[in-house]
């Protein structure tokens, strides 16, 4: 009898022990979707929070720059354009460009401007390098790049109103060269034009896009050993209102 009664006493320690185990499991299970929950929530408000998130190769994508709204509100008369000059920050294949300021008096203020401006044009460089990290030799326009040039001019349409009102600059239109030597997603490179005239750079946007469009050469590929690749490009064109 004895011998009945501590089998008896160990299988109900049994089954109370395996029913403590189940509850626990299913305690734990029930407390896990809420962990992760809360885990994502955090993540998604650090995301949120980043104003400075990164891109690939280490570029920092620009949101709305409350700064430079801040100069544009402080100096209503600020107008800026890209100069072709040989010591210029701005480097395209073209030549190399400098950032010309009118409007701003504080030299302070005037280089956080030009600071700004040189900075969007890096960001934009460094995406092109990441899109073309592939490309061991560049794509090339028949006839070369000054003669491109040349016929790129010759289609210019400089917007009348623009012209009357004696608005120029120069607008940076990037582009790519598909594998068939073909252009394509042409478009002016994502600037902030905060101008009193801003329907007039619009103009010369898409005048300058539309130049690009109408010059249509035949290109050579970029290639990746013997593979032709698409290559992204910038090609900067001059409106000058006093020609």
């Amino acid at each position: 009898m004895e011998n009945n009664i501590n089998k008896f006493d160990i299988n109900m320690y049994a089954i109370l022990f395996i029913g403590a185990l189940a509850f626990m499991i299913f305690v734990v299970g029930c407390e896990s979707p809420k962990q992760n929950d809360e885990e994502t929530t955090d993540s998604t408000a650090v995301s949120l929070d980043n104003s400075n998130t990164e891109a690939p190769n280490n570029t920092v994508v620009y949101d709305e720059d409350s700064t430079i709204q801040a100069l544009v509100e402080k100096y209503p008369e600020l107008e800026y354009s890209y100069v072709q000059t040989d010591d210029g920050n701005i480097v395209t294949v073209k030549g190399n460009y400098q950032v010309k300021v009118d409007g701003i008096d504080d030299d302070q203020d005037l280089n956080k401007f030009v600071k700004y401006a040189e900075g969007h044009f890096a960001n934009q460089e460094l995406m092109r390098k990441e899109y073309n990290k592939n490309v061991e030799v560049g794509a090339e326009p028949k006839n070369g790049f000054e003669a491109y040039y040349e016929a790129i001019k010759a289609n210019v349409e400089y917007p009348e109103e623009a012209l009357d009102n004696n608005v120029g600059g120069t607008v940076i239109v990037e582009f790519i060269v598909d594998e068939n030597g073909e252009i394509d997603e042409v478009k002016p490179m994502e600037a902030m034009y905060y101008t009193k005239d801003k329907e007039y750079m619009e103009a010369l946007d898409e005048a300058a896009v539309e130049a690009i469009k109408n010059t249509n050469w035949t290109w050579t590929p970029a290639k990746q050993g013997n593979e032709p690749v698409k290559m992204k490009l910038e090609i900067p064109i001059t409106f000058e209102a006093d020609s």
